[in-house]
């Protein structure tokens, strides 16, 4: 064959003609790359902590780090800091999968609707199961977390329409899933760090598994 899909593809793309071939110092370990990340770039992370570092190191270079969700501008800065706004460029919380990730696509998107809505701790503690940590002391009402989560989503949707680049770091870590609906959790209900779980019902528990 006179043509293939390969014909054309710049050195970078064949192990042999730049590694294997030319001598080690002439070796270049990033090759040609196109894209171009200036100052007015929207840059939106997601993922681990590592992602958190990338953020944090662009916005401290000048970068256009871009946060969809940033809080009432009300709140002091240090109150929204202390509510986890900010830490990523919406408040999601860290997303270790990339099935996470996909859901939380999904859900901004209206195209899943997880059956299990909340975690209650007591009467006036919910968690969101999605997002279990990112609310210092949990929501006081069921109620006050259905809005919070309306206008989270909302703003992950806008993210992802307006952003230019997306990073997104993997975490070392296992994926819990529902087997009632296939919804994706980022921390097991028994395990939620410092978090108590003493009225977590041992359904929400049997539903899940690795």
């Amino acid at each position: 064959m006179s043509q293939h899909p390969y014909k054309a593809l710049h050195d970078k793309a064949f192990w042999k003609r730049t590694v294997a071939g030319p001598a080690p110092e002439d070796v270049d370990p990033v090759g040609v790359f196109e894209l171009r990340i200036t100052a007015e770039t929207k840059v939106a992370t997601a993922g681990s902590c590592f992602a958190q570092h990338i953020a944090r190191h662009l916005r401290n270079s000048g970068y256009n780090y871009y946060v969809a969700e940033a809080g009432h501008p009300i709140l002091p800065a240090s109150v929204r800091d202390r509510n986890n706004y900010g830490l990523f460029s919406a408040r999601y919380g860290n997303i270790y999968t990339a099935r996470q990730l996909l859901q939380l696509f999904w859900r901004a998107f209206d195209r899943f609707s997880p059956v299990e809505g909340q975690w209650k701790e007591s009467e006036d503690v919910f968690l969101d199961p999605f997002r279990p940590t990112t609310q210092p002391g949990g929501y006081v009402s069921a109620e006050e977390l259905a809005a919070d989560r309306r206008q989270h989503l909302t703003a992950v949707r806008r993210m992802f329409e307006t952003l230019d680049v997306f990073v997104f770091t993997l975490g070392l870590t296992e994926c819990w899933r529902s087997k009632e609906d296939g919804a994706v959790f980022p921390l097991c209900p028994e395990l939620r760090a410092a978090l108590s779980i003493r009225d977590v019902t041992n359904s929400t528990i049997s539903r899940l598994r690795m």
